[in-house]
């Protein structure tokens, strides 16, 4: 007995140590805030463990205190995207996301986190469809020459991509193994054919922002920016954009005081002026 009582005691150390570090951890989450736009939707993200993101979420809460209130929206979607790429169920995101792809107006924020949310959403049917194809393949040794074979076994939500549109699906035989008919398939929404899949999107995830030089413009009463970029050949690209343009794939959504909150393919993120 007495061999093992400090053994206890120094678990018992550990517990509470553990403990401290992780409220001091949140202690330091809330005494940051409020903070810049940058921190709220950054460029370079990265999936987070259990306890990180826990206290993401709950900064990112507090950030509503500091946000202009047209910024909520998007601001409810960062919340999304982070569960999203760090691996929470899809019963925690899934029912937001389809209220975001269904998103009403045309004003930029809304416009933006109803396309981010389609893409993300487009992601999640097309693991669906994969599990219907892959039924297929162990009975057939193939995937199937066309959707229709398999219809019947993907969800109704699903069967049309989160625009309304067919899926874009082929089957392909791998190079150099003809007779290796339909051992491949690619799949993907009408608007994205060669989307990322879901698993794919948050392994490989990239910045999303371009190495443009930024100036702020007045067009009449209101504010404009001037993205300038140098292609790889030397050559100039000016674009002037008010909220709601896009450059390089890329939508301005809102103009802050020297920084503009940008929607990417698949995520916000912000730049500075």
């Amino acid at each position: 007995m007495s061999n093992q009582q400090p053994e206890q005691g120094n678990s018992e150390m550990n517990v509470v140590r553990k403990r401290l570090l992780k409220t001091l951890a949140a202690v330091w989450f809330a005494c940051a805030w409020p903070v810049t736009a940058a921190e709220v939707w950054p460029a370079q993200t990265q999936p987070l463990n259990e306890t990180t993101l826990k206290l993401q979420l709950e900064a990112l809460d507090t950030a509503v205190k500091s946000l202009p209130p047209k910024l909520l929206l998007a601001l409810r979607f960062e919340k999304l995207y982070w569960q999203m790429i760090s691996g929470a169920p899809p019963s925690v995101w899934h029912g937001e996301l389809e209220r975001g792809a269904q998103l009403a107006g045309d004003d930029p924020v809304a416009t933006a986190v109803r396309e981010l949310s389609r893409v993300w959403l487009a992601r999640a049917q097309m693991q669906e469809i994969d599990a219907a194809l892959f039924a297929y393949y162990r009975n057939s040794v193939v995937f199937p020459s066309s959707l229709d074979a398999v219809m019947k076994d993907i969800p109704a939500a699903a069967q049309k991509d989160p625009w309304g549109q067919p899926w874009v699906y082929k089957a392909t035989t791998p190079a150099g193994l003809k007779r290796h008919i339909n051992q491949r398939y690619q799949l993907g929404p009408t608007r994205f054919p060669q989307l990322a899949s879901f698993k794919d999107a948050i392994r490989k995830r990239t910045p999303p922002a371009a190495a443009w030089k930024i100036t702020p413009r007045s067009i009449g009463a209101g504010t404009a920016l001037e993205f300038r970029s140098t292609g790889s050949g030397g050559e100039q690209s000016v674009a002037t954009l008010e909220p709601g343009g896009s450059v390089g794939g890329n939508m301005l959504v809102f103009i802050g005081d020297r920084w503009a909150l940008m929607a990417g393919l698949d995520q916000f993120f912000t730049v500075n002026f």
